[in-house]
């Protein structure tokens, strides 16, 4: 397991994100013409401009970048791929193959914004290529394995680069929870502009959703979902579990990474405090529900006795009415 202590950054301790200045690639691709290519929607801000002096979208970036006094995000480079300056696939992915490799943080960012391909959120580039999740994820094993990766990705159905990482831990069985994650050095962020089936807007995530936070140097991810986009942060490193990041993780192969985001948050709707009697004593539970007893669960509750542990994973327990303070602080940061 890596050390989580190490190198100039650290853990949060509630949200298992992590503080600290990195590199970041910027890479812009748009207004190409390809039948395969979707299109994000018109400047649809006050009076067709953008905020402040910004005359373009790679303005606002930069400018965004720039203004952050602690320099949380450091633009080492920046990709134009518009007409009259098209750069073809094997270009940027060098590109990208070049940063992660060069790259002396122990964090990196590139941020994509543009034309994406419809259904995939695929990254778009002249001549129908585009680059896909699965190769992003060829580079980060290759060359930046065990660093924090971020892709802040904006783009038509940039939330689909999410579900096809959930869909691959799955498939590796690799536990839902920042400490199976961290022991396989898969420290990836996904933070989309809108859903996987969703249409984003053009330059509404650089200027509202995407916030450096000097006061507490750390990249913030607004939430605000505005009419047919949502969009969405996917935290792999985030610990899901009760225990801490030098504790042994609680997460088992039943806890699934489709559970975690796909399900529109049902594992947080299914954890449940209960409280009761324990062989005449007072105890609590925490209880993770499985989803297909929710219902059985909730009347069996309100009318007699039950043993909870025949209806999901206890995660914790303990004596008295309630938990400690820090038990119920750890459970609420997490779930």
């Amino acid at each position: 397991m890596n050390d989580v202590t190490q190198g100039p950054y650290r853990y949060s301790a509630d949200y298992g994100t992590l503080e600290y200045t990195q590199e970041c690639l910027v890479i812009q691709s748009m207004n190409l013409e390809n039948p395969l290519v979707c299109q994000r929607k018109a400047l649809e801000l006050s009076g067709n401009s953008l905020p402040g002096d910004c005359k373009s979208e790679l303005e606002l970036v930069v400018s965004k970048l720039k203004s952050d006094p602690h320099r949380l995000l450091k633009a080492n480079r920046i990709i134009k791929n518009i007409p009259g300056e098209e750069k073809d696939k094997n270009c940027v992915w060098e590109e990208i193959e070049g940063f992660l490799s060069n790259c002396t943080k122990q964090g990196a960012t590139v941020w994509y914004f543009g034309d994406g391909e419809q259904d995939t959120g695929n990254w778009c580039f002249p001549g129908g290529t585009v680059i896909t999740f699965s190769e992003i994820l060829q580079i980060y094993k290759r060359c930046f394995k065990g660093k924090i990766l971020t892709l802040l990705s904006d783009c038509p159905f940039s939330g689909q680069w999410a579900v096809d990482f959930v869909k691959e831990l799955d498939r590796q069985h690799t536990p839902s929870c920042g400490h199976h994650t961290r022991e396989e050095g898969m420290l990836i962020k996904v933070y989309a502009s809108c859903g996987p089936d969703q249409i984003a807007r053009e330059a509404w995530f650089a200027s509202t959703a995407v916030v450096l936070n000097g006061d507490t140097r750390r990249l913030n991810f607004g939430r605000e979902a505005t009419e047919n986009q949502t969009p969405t942060a996917y935290d792999f490193t985030r610990l899901q579990c009760s225990k801490d990041p030098y504790e042994k993780c609680d997460a088992n192969s039943k806890w699934t990474w489709s559970d975690t985001f796909l399900q529109g948050g049902s594992r947080r709707q299914r954890l449940y405090l209960v409280r009761g009697k324990d062989k005449g004593r007072q105890a609590w539970h925490y209880v993770l529900i499985k989803p297909d007893v929710v219902g059985e669960f909730l009347k069996k509750i309100s009318c007699g006795t039950i043993d909870v542990a025949d209806y999901g994973q206890v995660l914790r327990s303990g004596w008295g009415q309630d938990p400690p303070e820090d038990v119920k602080q750890r459970f609420s940061s997490r779930f």
